[in-house]
């Protein structure tokens, strides 16, 4: 009887173990990594862009994935500027969508998604596309952006690799 206890006992603890490691791994929807803003149009290169592009950190929120709401969203961040943008209700998609924008230049700024010069934005291609609080490989996203910063025409090409947080 004590053998069958202690193996009960062993049994149980190794139940707790592999649920803590279940729930350890549930991703928090926050999905951070790098890559590169290049493809500057003349319009951003009039306002101050470099023509050869930078590298970027950056961090995607998928639609509805963790504690995300119902909307979509990814900042990208030079080593002295940053652009973040929005789409609420719904999910980025291949076509342009009208997004909520802002950033950190000279000054932070922030223009809404229903605003006469806000950003538009599309993603190109996107592996795995769909994401969830499982997806532990990394993500890959290639998406542009036009009207950034409020500057018409201004268009920028992003392509970036992200791995999502794990509790």
């Amino acid at each position: 009887m004590k053998r069958f206890t202690r193996m009960l006992g062993s049994a149980a603890v190794l139940t707790a173990a592999l649920a803590t490691q279940s729930l350890a791994q549930t991703g928090t929807g926050q999905f951070n990594g790098g890559g590169v803003m290049y493809g500057f149009t003349p319009a951003c290169i009039n306002v101050g862009w470099r023509e050869q592009g930078f590298q970027v950190s950056a961090r995607f929120h998928p639609n509805g994935v963790g504690s995300n709401g119902d909307w979509e969203s990814i900042v990208l961040n030079t080593q002295t500027n940053s652009i973040g943008t929005t789409v609420y209700g719904g999910s980025f998609s291949g076509i342009w969508q009208a997004a909520e924008h802002g950033g950190n230049f000279s000054r932070p700024w922030w223009i809404l998604q229903g605003d006469d010069n806000h950003a538009d934005i599309r993603i190109l291609a996107m592996w795995p596309r769909t994401v969830s609080e499982t997806t532990a490989d990394p993500v890959t996203i290639r998406g542009q952006i036009r009207h950034m910063g409020g500057t018409q025409w201004c268009r920028a090409n992003f392509d970036v690799i992200v791995v999502q947080q794990m509790n």
